[in-house]
Parts: C-alpha cells; structure tokens; sequence
C-alpha cells in the first residue's frame, strides 16, 4: 500500500474474521457448557470481529457461523444426516403401508 494511502478498519487488523455474526433468526439455547478456554477464545474472538468490522458482533452469530463451517467440514456428518432422514422415510413409509395393507383386510372381510 503506498504511503499516505488510509487504511480501512480491516487492514488495521492484518486479518479477516473467518466467521460473520451476521446472521438471520436466532433461537436461544438455554443450557450450553463451553470448556473454560474456548469460552476465553471464544470472546476473544467475538473483540477481533468488532476490531475487523466496526461493529458489535452477536455471540450467537459468532457461534452459529463456526457451527456452519463445522457441519460443513465434517464429510461423516452430511452422509450421517442423509442415512438418518432415509430410515425415518422408510418407517413412515413402512407404517403407512402397514396400515394401507391392513385396511385392504378389513375392507375384504
């Protein structure tokens, strides 16, 4: 950057948050034990993103993004969720057909 150039509030920090707390709707989760230093990063964090942007960050926000990048770095977890919603299908499926084939039973008698 040539000299005398201004500098933005990011480019003050050297580096950008990899999480925004930009976010949509929130809900609260009511009970949430964080390991003692991850709840000391974690608001450590929460003072670099309002360095980087300039404005007070939600701690949700904060906690929602990183969760999203976690589902979406752990392959197992999409695979997990796929298998999961397919059983929950089937056994809807399979008590609906149970209960169709029972039906054609007592139709017939």
């Amino acid at each position: 950057m040539p000299r005398g150039t201004p500098r933005t509030k990011t480019e003050t920090v050297d580096a950008f948050p990899l999480v925004s707390s930009k976010r949509g709707k929130y809900l609260t989760l009511e009970q949430c034990d964080l390991d003692a230093q991850v709840h000391a990063d974690l608001f450590e964090y929460v003072e670099f993103v309002r360095d980087a942007d300039g404005e007070e960050p939600k701690v949700g926000g904060i906690v929602s993004a990183a969760l999203e990048r976690l589902f979406e770095a752990d392959t197992g977890f999409p695979k997990w969720r796929e298998n999961k919603r397919n059983r929950v299908c089937a056994e809807a499926h399979g008590a609906n057909g149970a209960g169709q084939e029972k039906a054609k039973r007592v139709a017939e008698v």
